[in-house]
């Protein structure tokens, strides 16, 4: 492993000044490359991340306002059985029964 490290060494003390200024320039290059495309990519990834978390809510949100809108249909429909006398009465000739048998 030394001697491949001191071979790359020669070859790279052995170049010109001019090679050695590209070559690292590349080198520099590439890493500046490489750090923009990771920032790139942590940016597209929480603003998609926040996009998804908007889209949840919204949906879940009109699902609640839906739920609640039911519920408030059912507790109006309830309120209108419980008043109207007819449906009481006829409910309570149903139940009546029920009744007396339970107390003999």
């Amino acid at each position: 492993m030394s001697f491949f490290n001191k071979n790359i060494s020669r070859k790279i003390a052995n170049q010109k000044l001019e090679t050695k200024l590209l070559l690292s320039t590349i080198g520099i290059d590439l890493l500046f490359l490489f750090f923009f495309l990771v920032a790139a990519f942590s940016i597209i990834t929480s603003r998609y991340h926040k996009l998804l978390y908007q889209s949840m809510q919204s949906s879940s949100s009109l699902v609640s306002y839906e739920f609640t809108n039911r519920l408030e249909d059912l507790v109006t429909m309830t309120n209108i059985v419980r008043s109207d006398s007819t449906v009481q009465s006829t409910l309570d000739e149903i139940y009546q029964p029920q009744e007396r048998h339970l107390l003999r």
